[in-house]
């Protein structure tokens, strides 16, 4: 599997213009999905399903490519519970 992130520049600046670039037409896209879900009530437009479905896939690969640049966030680790136990005579 190739990493994507070969491709990428190093510098930070650019890679946060990148993925401000790449959040701006998620919500373009997204806003151009509603508009159509709304004017395809009004009318059945079999074109009208199509450019749906072919926005929603160009959505689902710009969410997967930014998803796949993100790194993955490590959970903070656990604090050890202080409590202790309960007596036996107890459930």
């Amino acid at each position: 599997m190739t990493l994507v992130t070969d491709s990428l520049p190093n510098d930070l600046q650019a890679l946060k213009t990148l993925v401000s670039a790449q959040r701006a037409e998620i919500e373009r896209l997204k806003m151009m999905i509603a508009k159509l879900r709304r004017t395809q009530f009004g009318r059945s437009c079999e074109q009208l399903d199509a450019m749906i479905d072919q926005l929603q896939l160009s959505l689902e690969e710009l969410q997967v490519s930014q998803a796949e640049m993100t790194p993955p966030v490590e959970p903070a680790p656990r604090a050890v519970s202080r409590r202790k136990p309960l007596p036996e005579h107890l459930p």
